[in-house]
């Protein structure tokens, strides 16, 4: 029980206060969030508690009606907020004899009156625990007046969370005239009781300041999770079975508002007398969102680096837990206050002390994404100055740039169908910005953002986009970058990103960031590739390209295509004769081996296969990789859209090949001949680079990579009469330069026991066992499960195959 209660109570503040932009703020969270005459509000805090008997009695004593009687009497003729003060003075006395009966002792009670509500409001807190008041004259009292009070009474109510913000919820009552309401704000809004006419029943009022006296701290919504510590003073700690954190007293990042997540973070550490080290946050998220907690036990278990280490975390309760019992006339939004305990504690990102250390932060950031993303299957959503930090430097292991709060995370292996719009003012991508579902593309893009932000503004105090701007000219282009106005922002950043435009931007670069304009350069060519003329602002890997990959016939399906074809690819190929185009080009039968899962490209890459040199592998890779520039890649394989574009759907390593842009002529009547005689899904154009440049190659699949590789042609095939071979050619020359030599053709195998191939000979129909096609390495090597000669030529590229993959 608390032995020492404070009642702030202020004033009606007069016209000019709360400010505008204070009141919109505060509509805007109470929009939706209000509910006044809650059903069962008395009944939830005040009746039926342990002193509740003992208290009736009392008022029931002639002396403490008379007492009442007296006090009813006056209220209608307090004046003002001195009069009042002195009348709720005897009540305080009246409920405190109250108090003393119950326990045998008298509460020491402060009753603090704000006479100057336009200064700052500063609360002090004896035993640890505040209940807040407003009282409004009888003059003062009328509807229109009634809904001020009430707006003023949250100001006043938010203003109590700001300085005390890791609080669940607080207490309080609202006099207008000679009417009580009873209040509860909380981190999802604010609700109040029936109204209560003190002339007529002034005894409830007593009651009530009773019942805040003997409430525990708990009851009045302190955040008992935080235990006190005698060494520490005001301060205190926390624990997690046996590990404790001892909390530093100021919070290093605390929140504006009321309504919402609340999120605050205090520095602590494990032994009391070191520097702190550890981040303890407490924060409500919505019981619907995303646990952090999770993402940061799934990040970890897969050794993601540049992440928030877990230390400790525990849910400490929920917003229907302190509202069971009420009636509300439609649902509320339920929070789970949770506290977490992290490291390393670092600087915001913004505080660089270099240039050299906010590039080393930013690449690790980099690292991050990539790893959350492909090996924990996260992405992060809402990357901005305020989630990132550089790490102290204890050593020169480990990353200096880190990411935070990860409670807006998406977990890929469960994502629902429909996420809402999530990020940053001033740091949300264009496609989220226009509707887009999230990918790992977006989070690099909104990095990019960090960095433009930080090299315009140079700001090493603020982290909010607002907060930024003040300091900017109303003539930068950032200012377009900050509304609510999702639709404008993203049309305002489309248009900034186009190349004529950046420029301009990088003229806002303050004088220490101009050196690293050439920097910006680079990444914003590998952020806004070029893309018909336009830039590109999508994922390769977004659902629409991974499901047009996945149209594109298999091999199998396209054995008959170049007979079928024939007078079309003889025209095809011609055209490279008449183009005089190099010999690495070539007409490519349009095909895939195997499918695409999200966030995945095909790329050839090539491995040592000794004695035989350097063997193409074209397989998965992760499309992070290559839009953030950790591999280079370069198309290999094209074919033309429905636009009559040619595009892309296959990638390389290697270095080397012909660029096309350089050939526009024999582009553009390529991909006209192709689209008038409606081939898109027949023939395209490959452009081959490296060891496979030159010679003649056979395509065979490798199931258990979902890869295929080239074997050179002078090595033999296995043979075997449980096999049934069929051979494809893939790439075309045209008639004077197939005698070149340089030939591609995919071979496929079926086991005499497998299931039938529609229209190849020699398969019989009938019910068959299934034998996966091509080269597996699982409990030996085989191919369509029959086994290799381990002495043979092809034997040993497949053992340098698997131990490549």
């Amino acid at each position: 029980m608390s032995s020492t209660l404070l009642f702030t109570m202020a004033p009606p503040p007069p016209p000019s206060f709360p400010s505008e932009a204070t009141v919109e703020s505060c509509r805007d969270e109470l929009d939706g969030n209000l509910f006044r005459g809650v059903d069962g509000f008395l009944a939830t805090y005040y009746d039926h508690k342990p002193w509740s008997g003992a208290v009736q009695r009392k008022l029931q004593e002639t002396e403490s009606a008379e007492q009442i009687d007296k006090l009813s009497a006056k209220l209608p003729r307090l004046a003002d907020a001195d009069a009042f003060k002195e009348w709720l003075a005897g009540l305080l006395s009246l409920s405190s004899a109250l108090h003393r009966d119950a326990h045998g002792f008298t509460p020491r009670i402060q009753l603090q009156v704000l006479s100057k509500p336009s200064g700052p409001l500063k609360i002090v807190i004896t035993g640890g625990t505040l209940v807040l008041g407003i009282y409004d004259p009888p003059a003062a009292a009328g509807e229109e007046e009634e809904d001020s009070a009430v707006l003023s009474f949250f100001v006043r109510a938010q203003q109590v969370f700001k300085e005390q913000p890791a609080r669940r919820f607080l207490h309080g009552f609202l006099v207008y005239g000679t009417t009580l309401e009873l209040w509860v704000f909380d981190r999802s809004g604010a609700y109040s009781s029936e109204k209560i006419d003190l002339t007529q029943r002034l005894g409830v009022f007593v009651e009530i300041l009773a019942s805040y006296l003997m409430m525990s701290d708990e009851e009045l919504g302190l955040n008992t999770f935080v235990r006190s510590c005698f060494e520490l003073g005001p301060s205190g700690y926390v624990a997690f079975g046996q590990d404790r954190f001892f909390l530093r007293p100021e919070p290093i990042a605390k929140p504006d508002y009321m309504v919402g997540s609340g999120t605050v973070c205090y520095a602590a550490s494990t032994p009391l007398a070191q520097e702190p080290d550890v981040a303890v946050k407490f924060s409500w998220r919505e019981s619907l969102a995303h646990d952090e907690v999770r993402y940061l036990e799934q990040a970890q278990k897969h050794n993601v680096q540049g992440v928030l280490r877990l230390l400790g975390s525990q849910d400490l309760g929920t917003v229907a837990d302190h509202r069971k019992g009420l009636q509300f006339p439609q649902p509320f939004v339920n929070r789970i206050l949770s506290c977490i305990a992290t490291s390393p504690l670092g600087r915001p990102i913004q505080k660089f002390s270099s240039l050299p250390e906010l590039l080393d932060a930013l690449c690790d950031v980099v690292k991050a994404l990539r790893s959350l993303y492909m090996d924990a299957r996260i992405i992060h959503r809402d990357i901005a100055i305020k989630n990132l930090i550089i790490a102290p430097q204890h050593s020169n292991r480990g990353p200096r740039g880190i990411l935070l709060d990860l409670d807006q995370g998406l977990d890929l292996d469960n994502a629902a169908s429909e996420e809402p719009l999530v990020g940053s003012d001033g740091f949300m991508a264009i496609g989220i910005l226009s509707g887009k579902r999230h990918t790992y593309r977006h989070d690099l893009e909104s990095l990019f953002y960090v960095f433009l932000w930080l090299a315009i503004a140079n700001d090493h105090k603020h982290e909010d986009a607002y907060d930024i701007l003040e300091g900017l000219p109303t003539s930068s282009r950032l200012w377009k970058w900050c509304s609510m106005d999702f639709g404008s922002v993203g049309q305002a950043k489309a248009a900034d990103m186009r190349p004529e435009n950046f420029s301009v931007m990088l003229d806002e670069f303050s004088p220490d960031f101009v050196p690293l304009q050439g920097l910006a350069k680079q990444l914003h060519a590998l952020i806004f590739p070029i893309r018909d003329g336009q830039i590109f602002t999508g994922t390769e890997t977004e659902p629409d390209a991974v499901s047009m990959y996945n149209q594109i016939p298999f091999i199998h399906e396209m054995h008959k295509a170049a007979e079928t074809h024939a007078n079309d690819l003889d025209y095809l190929t011609r055209l490279l004769e008449k183009h005089q185009m190099p010999a690495s080009v070539c007409v490519k039968l349009i095909h895939i081996h195997f499918h695409l899962n999200e966030g995945e490209i095909l790329a050839v890459r090539e491995f040592d296969a000794p004695p035989h040199g350097r063997i193409p592998l074209l397989g998965p890779m992760a499309a992070a990789d290559a839009i953030s520039g950790a591999t280079n890649v370069h198309g290999c394989h094209y074919l033309v859209d429905e636009a009559g574009d040619l595009q892309a759907f296959e990638y390389t390593t290697m270095e080397g090949g012909v660029d096309l842009a350089a050939h526009p002529a024999f582009v553009s009547e390529f991909c006209a001949a192709v689209a008038q005689r409606g081939l898109q899904r027949a023939f395209g154009l490959a452009v081959k680079s490296g060891v496979a440049t030159e010679g003649e190659w056979v395509e065979l699949d490798y199931p258990d990579k979902r890869s295929t590789f080239l074997l050179p042609g002078r090595i033999a095939l296995p043979q075997s009469d449980k096999l049934i071979q069929q051979s494809t050619k893939t790439q075309f020359l045209g008639p004077r330069r197939d005698s070149l030599g340089n030939t591609h053709r995919h071979v496929e195998h079926w086991h005499t026991t497998t299931r039938p191939v529609r229209g190849v000979e020699g398969v019989e129909s009938g019910p068959r066992e299934k034998i996966a096609e091509g080269v597996t390495a699982k409990g030996g090597f085989f191919l369509t499960g029959i086994p290799l000669d381990p002495s043979s030529e092809f034997c040993g590229v497949v053992r340098a195959l698997a131990a490549a993959a």
